[in-house]
């Protein structure tokens, strides 16, 4: 939702501009490679480096394929979804070999869903107006929810101590 601001104050806001979409794009495919990472360990650590390899060569084909028609059609933009497609398939291959795909699919769901709706606002929304900060702020609320309720337990009941800290530390001052 903040590569646009971010990138207008880091660079400059005709880079910010031009290069949006792209980092947006990108920045989710980062998240699904992030999952794929879980089994991929999975894998390494069962001893099955070779279903890595397997997979890896089967996407390698296709990814060049559709990077190639990516850039030649939409440039860096079509770069950009060539390796978040590939990474999102990444995902699921080593998720099926890793025998985790279901469970995979159903942790990451809410925060794939939350993730698509920020680029959504981020890009049909204009940046500061009232619309804007409304969706932002109901974004914030649901992400914030989902993760209150899939938090560990001892980690809920340490940001509940911390909350009671400072609550007495405020008050009795």
């Amino acid at each position: 939702i903040f590569i646009s601001p971010f990138l207008s104050w880091w660079i400059t806001p005709k880079f910010a501009q031009e290069s949006t979409i792209i980092g947006q794009i990108i920045l989710i495919g980062f998240f699904f490679n992030g999952l794929a990472r879980i089994s991929f360990s999975q894998l390494q650590g069962s001893g099955r480096p070779d279903l890595l390899a397997k997979c890896h060569f089967i996407e390698l084909f296709p990814y060049l394929l559709i990077l190639y028609i990516g850039l030649n059609t939409i440039g860096l933009v079509g770069a950009a979804i060539a390796f978040a497609l590939r990474v999102l398939i990444d995902f699921i291959l080593l998720s099926y070999y890793a025998g985790i795909l279901r469970e995979s699919i159903s942790i990451s769901l809410i925060p794939s869903l939350l993730i698509f709706s920020a680029l959504i606002i981020a890009t049909k929304c204009s940046i500061g107006h009232t619309q804007w900060l409304a969706l932002i702020v109901l974004h914030l609320l649901f992400t914030l929810t989902w993760a209150w309720i899939k938090a560990p337990a001892p980690l809920v009941n340490l940001a509940l101590g911390k909350v009671k800290e400072l609550t007495r530390l405020k008050f009795n001052h």
